[in-house]
């Protein structure tokens, strides 16, 4: 269809990205921060090969419609779905992982808590002073946040305190499309269960004026543990930083999960939603159960060692590989500080183990009796998927943060494995995310 073309219906699913869909002359049409049921009418404004994507008004309301907590919904890309009511918010995520796996999955697992439920949010400054996220589609558009409900009570307000800490000094704000500017991220990272928060401020240079740090301590200490500054020069668009200057407490924060106490640096991945992980924690333990003593666990993509840890009271030993090597650091400080000696981590990409001499992938699945793999979102490198199916071990768990990459892999690991369990668990509220344990045993 052409630009600007007027186009109406029934909003009937959604789509993995988020926005509501409907079927009409044989197209498909798309429209973001809709629910299922909703009537709307509008104009084309783009389109792909799959998808029509309209501005459009809602004529009539879902049942399931609800009305956002937060000011900003319908216009933020924190949150897709905050519109709809959260029970069909799960039916839809399941909805989702049944058609890419083409296999029935039981209910959606709810997320204990669905607002105020991360622990980590990347804030970031647009070129005009805004501070706070993306509108979707709208690299340059950012929303100045007054409100959000994904961090906590807390957020808003160092929000306010570091805009008008940035005016006061008269700082610049960074430009991508230049390469300019000062001020890019504003990262916050909480304990849930610590209570500790770390706040790192990113900049694109290492210049901050004295005076400016000093005023930044005096507004945020009493809201935060750590105060950091982090710098990434790369025009890339990262919120990780390549170097750290401590202005207040330390360069980590702790967070506990299930009654592990683990220490985490601002570049290190962990479970973005405390409780929820811990949900998954509780799956894996009953998935190997007891009687274990003498087996050996290989976590793979272990970050700072949760999983292993949380795990190691189940297994004779465990052995976790990460390509950060930070994280592996943090590993080995966190498996000594739980007090537990049977775990071991390395550092290296999980793909080149594969090939490496002396300590191949093969031999390291060959010699344990279970695998753990929590990739990332782009899911497992081919080597891995082959290597797995050739010489896993008996038993494999698939922690999966992205089930269409998921389904892409599970057809070749299941020539060699069958499905024992699958459970889904709801790590991200008022998204379309949702995590995917599949349990696998060798055939």
């Amino acid at each position: 269809m052409k630009y600007g073309l007027p186009a109406s219906g029934t909003i009937s699913g959604v789509s993995p990205e988020g926005p509501g869909v409907f079927e009409k002359d044989g197209r498909t049409f798309a429209v973001r921060f809709t629910v299922p049921g909703d009537q709307v009418a509008g104009t084309v404004r783009r389109r792909d090969k799959k998808m029509n994507f309209l501005d459009a008004q809602v004529t009539s309301s879902s049942a399931d419609r609800v009305k956002p907590r937060c000011p900003f919904a319908g216009r933020c890309g924190g949150c897709a779905w905050q519109q709809m009511d959260y029970a069909a918010q799960l039916r839809w995520k399941k909805h989702l992982v049944q058609t890419a796996l083409g296999i029935d999955v039981p209910d959606v697992l709810p997320s204990p808590d669905t607002f105020y439920y991360r622990n980590r949010m990347d804030y970031v400054f647009g070129t005009d002073g805004n501070l706070g996220l993306k509108e979707p589609e709208k690299w340059w558009s950012v929303l100045d946040l007054t409100d959000c409900f994904l961090l906590s009570p807390e957020a808003p307000r160092i929000l306010a305190e570091v805009r008008l800490w940035a005016k006061r000094h008269a700082l610049t704000f960074w430009d991508s499309r230049h390469g300019t500017g000062l001020l890019r991220y504003l990262m916050i990272r909480e304990g849930k269960h610590t209570g500790e928060r770390l706040v790192n401020v990113v900049t694109s240079a290492e210049l901050l004026p004295t005076d400016a740090a000093r005023d930044l301590v005096s507004r945020l200490s009493p809201l935060a543990t750590s105060i950091v500054h982090g710098v990434q020069p790369k025009i890339t668009d990262l919120s990780l930083a390549e170097t750290f200057t401590v202005l207040h407490g330390s360069l980590e924060f702790h967070e506990k999960l299930a009654d592990r106490t683990f220490a985490i640096h601002p570049n290190s991945f962990f479970q973005t939603n405390t409780k929820g992980a811990e949900q998954i924690v509780t799956i894996l333990r009953d998935i190997f159960g007891t009687g274990r003593a003498d087996q050996a666990l290989l976590d793979l993509y272990c970050g700072v060692g949760a999983l292993g840890i949380c795990l190691a009271d189940r297994f004779k030993t465990v052995r976790g590989i990460e390509v950060d090597a930070q994280a592996i650091a943090l590993a080995t400080q966190n498996a000594a500080a739980n007090g537990i000696a049977n775990v071991t981590f390395e550092s290296s990409k999980v793909e080149d183990v594969v090939t490496r001499p002396g300590a191949a992938l093969a031999e390291l699945l060959s010699g344990s009796d279970a695998v753990i793999l929590d990739p990332p979102r782009a899911g497992l490198h081919p080597r891995v998927v082959k290597t797995l199916a050739a010489s896993g071990p008996a038993e494999a768990v698939y922690v999966s943060c992205n089930y269409r990459a998921l389904a892409r892999e599970l057809p070749e690991i299941l020539t060699a494995y069958r499905i024992a369990s699958i459970r889904c668990v709801d790590l991200f509220p008022h998204t379309p995310h949702v995590e995917t344990v599949v349990h696998l045993q060798r055939r």
